[in-house]
């Protein structure tokens, strides 16, 4: 049964999340009077999913991030509940949550969220990492990226969620690996891998596709708000140079986003349409995001 760490100041939202999370004895209430305490125990407990609220995310915001980089790649999922009524800028909590929830709550919406969540780092723990996952950048492997595609492409489709994915491309990479030794390019797309991942939620799965692309796939994430990830992630990339065997190395990346809807069949169609949102951000000069629109719309 999963253990469940509940760090909320309003009372009722306690005491819904611990009646619908199930098994009440692997739900852990957070004792809020005590900062130190409650510090050492994001950092080290052994939870398997964790409920906040906006105070404890501006108070604990450094040491959560500490937690995922500690726990790198198998992170505990922060979900962020919102309580406040005051429709704050959000924008700049996702390196350190991994889903939202507004009020008024809902227990079917709360319980797939959590699930999803709980189920993925139930299966991170369990395999074998060397074995599905891309050396280089510590992405899934190619095989494995496209295993789980299918099966959240499947889960999407038959229950109606939104599914995003979208394609990354470091936009200097062929002129770096002409330029460099191979031991600088790895380094550098290791970085870069790492610095999106603290930027995106445990609910996204990054793959290494080729060489030189890089796919993400979004359960319930609708093409609008994964354009505004891409964004995120844009910005990450190109905001400030990366350091590597005293070089200061500058590069851009493009983006194809495409979305799931009633004419997309398979995953693989969904593949095909970021591929060319991502062709279409290349050949408008890079460092850009494209959102697929099907034509005849």
């Amino acid at each position: 049964m999963a253990k469940i760490f509940i760090a909320l100041h309003e009372k009722d939202y306690q005491r819904l999340l611990k009646e619908w999370m199930g098994d009440r004895n692997d739900c852990f209430i957070a004792l809020l009077d005590d900062p130190n305490w409650l510090k050492g125990k994001i950092l080290n407990m052994d939870y398997d999913l964790a409920f906040v609220d906006e105070i404890l995310i501006d108070e604990f915001r450094e040491t959560i991030k500490e937690r995922k980089l500690k726990e790198y790649p198998v992170i505990l999922p922060f979900v962020y509940i919102k309580t406040s009524s005051v429709d704050e800028e959000i924008s700049e909590i996702w390196d350190i949550v991994d889903e939202l929830l507004r009020p008024p709550l809902k227990k079917l919406e709360v319980y797939m969220r959590s699930q999803r969540l709980l189920n993925y780092r139930k299966i991170t723990r369990m395999l074998n990492y060397t074995a599905v996952t891309d050396p280089i950048s510590g992405f899934f492997a190619y095989n494995y990226l496209m295993i789980i595609g299918e099966q959240e492409f499947e889960q999407s489709k038959r229950y109606e969620r939104p599914l995003s994915i979208m394609f990354m491309y470091i936009d200097q990479i062929s002129k770096i690996k002409s330029t460099y030794k191979n031991s600088v390019t790895d380094k550098l797309i290791r970085r870069i891998a790492q610095r999106c991942y603290l930027k995106i939620r445990s609910a996204d799965i990054p793959g290494r596709y080729s060489s030189n692309k890089f796919l993400f796939i979004m359960p319930e994430t609708p093409g609008n708000c994964a354009v505004l990830t891409a964004e995120r992630l844009r910005r990450i990339v190109s905001e400030r140079p990366t350091p590597i065997n005293g070089y200061n190395i500058f590069v851009t990346a493009s983006f194809g986003v495409a979305s799931l809807d009633e004419r997309v069949h398979n995953f693989s169609d969904l593949i095909s349409r970021a591929e060319k949102a991502l062709f279409k951000a290349k050949e408008n000069g890079g460092n850009r995001v494209e959102l697929y629109i099907d034509e005849e719309d």
